[in-house]
């Protein structure tokens, strides 16, 4: 940003070029991880979804689900995907944030009574 009109770096005073930029950088994600089989470790994706969202301070970030040909399993024994819980005792405080703010669980009776989207 600092070759740009005014040379305002601060994302918050240019979320054109903040767009602009997130924009180049997913594209070239998936251009050069997402669709490179050698490196990428889930060989080829069949289906994805993607949201795109941004936040008060008009940082954008995604939201995605990627369905692929390499199994659940075979993409965790060889640690292409994983996930760790910190250290409760190592890490309390952090600890404590992924698990308020980081596990989601879906509770269909959390949505009893309430109509379908369209209703």
């Amino acid at each position: 940003m600092q070759q740009t009109d005014n040379n305002n770096t601060i994302s918050t005073n240019r979320p054109l070029y903040s767009t602009f930029h997130f924009i180049h950088w997913f594209r070239s994600l998936k251009k050069n991880l997402w669709k490179n089989k050698k490196i990428n470790g889930w060989d080829k994706i069949t289906d994805f979804f993607n949201r795109i969202e941004f936040q008060n301070r008009v940082t954008a970030h995604t939201h995605g689900c990627y369905w692929t040909t390499k199994s659940i399993e075979y993409m965790i024994k060889n640690n292409v995907i994983w996930s760790d819980i910190p250290d409760p005792e190592q890490e309390s405080e952090l600890y404590q944030k992924v698990l308020a703010y980081q596990i989601h669980q879906y509770n269909p009776n959390k949505y009893e009574g309430s109509a379908p989207l369209g209703e």
